[in-house]
């Protein structure tokens, strides 16, 4: 048996699939939790949070269902391709502003290390 044997006779690779799999359930908790992705947030967090302040992280992401749900309800079908397309054009144009600002920031950045 080549492989090492640490803690309490438990291998070293078990170990860390086990804290990879810890880690990986955390951050998916924490996920909707924050509504960050990079929340930095660990497993033991998680368990130390009171329940009023796990209802308080949730509010905001049961209004935007509670949303999605009666647009999904009442919205009529018949208009919904309009819409489809209505915010596929603000998406496109918000995106090329947002790309557009990016790139000019960095040409900016860049003209101005460069003197």
């Amino acid at each position: 048996m080549s492989e090492s044997l640490d803690v309490a006779g438990v291998p070293a690779k078990r170990r860390q699939l086990r804290y990879l799999a810890f880690r990986l359930v955390g951050w998916l908790a924490w996920l909707p939790l924050t509504g960050n992705p990079w929340h930095d947030r660990t497993y033991g967090d998680l368990k130390r949070l009171r329940p009023a302040e796990a209802v308080a992280s949730l509010a905001p992401l049961a209004c935007y269902a509670l949303v999605a749900a009666w647009v999904y309800a009442y919205f009529p079908r018949n208009v919904v391709p309009f819409a489809a397309s209505a915010l596929a054009v603000g998406l496109f144009l918000g995106g090329t502003l947002v790309a557009s600002s990016l790139v000019a920031t960095k040409l900016v950045e860049r003209t101005l290390v460069s003197r």
